[in-house]
């Protein structure tokens, strides 16, 4: 008999995947359908899908079910603000270990710069993000940037599809490696929080209040 916890995990991590991949439209979540096509019964697929309402992936309403939350201004304000505030932290705690990384830095924005598929793109823009993360000594920090990079992932992939100024957004990271080289750590932390600013504006030029 498979143990209840590793099947709950897997289910978790599936669900999660659809939902930042927008596999999941906005709305209520046909618990039945789902079930279905992940192979499972809607006892498992609901204890994860309750997971991920506790971790605040999803909402749930009386009498309707689970809920796809649509994206919105007032999420992305907070979400981003928090991004702009510790991944610079993240930066400056791990620059010495980070400079070393510079050459694999250095590839990764060559490859984002003819990263014309934005699943590619965005796959390229998370191996960036757990490189930083991956580097930060301090594992507190590191769970919460993971969580949120996590959160960030649905409003990255809308901001592609409304046109964001990508070529823009490589020029700023391609500062941040070369301040990081020049060991002017704190400029390359200002880039950092600047990039996410961005990312915030961009979006609020079409994201609808909550």
């Amino acid at each position: 008999i498979r143990d209840r916890q590793p099947l709950r995990r897997d289910l978790t991590t599936e669900v999660l995947q659809r939902l930042l991949a927008g596999q999941l439209p906005v709305g209520r979540i046909n618990e039945s359908a789902l079930a279905d096509d992940v192979g499972v019964s809607r006892t498992p697929l609901r204890e994860a899908l309750v997971g991920l309402e506790q971790r605040g992936r999803i909402d749930s309403a009386m009498g309707r079910g689970f809920l796809v939350r649509p994206l919105n201004r007032e999420d992305a304000s907070e979400l981003y603000a928090l991004l702009a505030v510790l991944e610079p932290m993240a930066f400056r705690l791990s620059a010495s270990t980070l400079r070393l990384e510079a050459p694999v830095m250095h590839r990764l924005l060559d490859a984002m710069a003819v990263a014309y598929d934005p699943e590619r793109l965005l796959d390229l823009s998370s191996q960036w993000s757990q490189l930083l993360v991956t580097a930060c000594p301090n594992r507190k920090l590191r769970s919460i940037l993971e969580d949120l990079h996590r959160l960030s992932a649905r409003y990255e992939r809308a901001t592609l599809e409304h046109g964001f100024a990508v070529e823009d957004a490589l020029g700023k990271h391609r500062a941040i490696v070369n301040a990081l080289e020049s060991a002017d750590v704190e400029r390359a932390c200002a880039l950092v929080a600047e990039t996410w600013g961005d990312c915030l504006a961009s979006l609020l030029t079409w994201l609808e209040p909550a």
